[in-house]
């Protein structure tokens, strides 16, 4: 009995293994597809030089078969921070890396494109798991209208929205980005219109 389940220890310990080396064979490949998509795309030959940082993967996040993951390259040119709006979500970066925008991409049956192009063809339609990177490396990740800042769009948000016309005191979003997310409607006003936008939206109504 004992060596029938020390037997079976040892197979769980020995899937545990295969499971590990699988995940890091995966990564080595998204990062040789990186290179090659950086290579491509922007014509730039990546050749190892030691006053030159390599290329890496930094974060990755799967769900349902598309793998979202934050990267940097080889470029050395950096500027200020960025913020941009894709679809419904808003994204900031405190110092993004040339050419790679907010260095968040996408891996859809094995290509690569870079989130807001992903985005704009349809090639992906659900931003959600891209929150995963908030607070990673300095950036930002809010759904539009997410005027209580806890990453989920809710009733709570058009509430937070009311109070704060109101002069009540509400937990918000943080300042720096606060008149751009709670614009649930990107009217470039924030009036009760964004509140009853939230409302109509989460009941599914135009």
């Amino acid at each position: 009995m004992k060596r029938i389940i020390a037997l079976i220890l040892a197979l769980i310990l020995l899937s545990s293994s295969l499971i590990t080396a699988s995940a890091q064979v995966d990564e080595e490949k998204l990062l040789q597809d990186y290179i090659e998509y950086m290579e491509t795309t922007y014509n730039s030959k990546y050749e190892p030089a030691p006053w030159v940082g390599a290329p890496g993967i930094d974060k990755v996040v799967e769900s349902d078969g598309v793998v979202f993951f934050a990267a940097h390259s080889w470029h050395l040119t950096l500027t200020a921070g960025i913020h941009i709006i894709i679809g419904d979500w808003f994204y900031h970066n405190n110092s993004i890396e040339k050419p790679n925008g907010l260095a968040l991409l996408v891996q859809k049956d094995g290509v690569i494109y870079d989130l807001e192009t992903a985005y704009n063809k349809g090639i992906i339609t659900d931003l959600s798991p891209t929150v995963e990177f908030d607070g990673f490396q300095g950036r930002s990740v809010y759904p539009i209208g997410d005027a209580d800042g806890n990453h989920q769009l809710n009733i709570k948000d058009a509430t937070a929205i009311q109070k704060h016309l109101a002069d009540m005191d509400t937990e918000l979003v943080c300042e720096e980005y606060r008149k751009i997310i709670m614009d649930s409607n990107m009217d470039e006003e924030i009036n009760i219109k964004d509140a009853t936008f939230i409302q109509k939206k989460l009941a599914n109504l135009k």
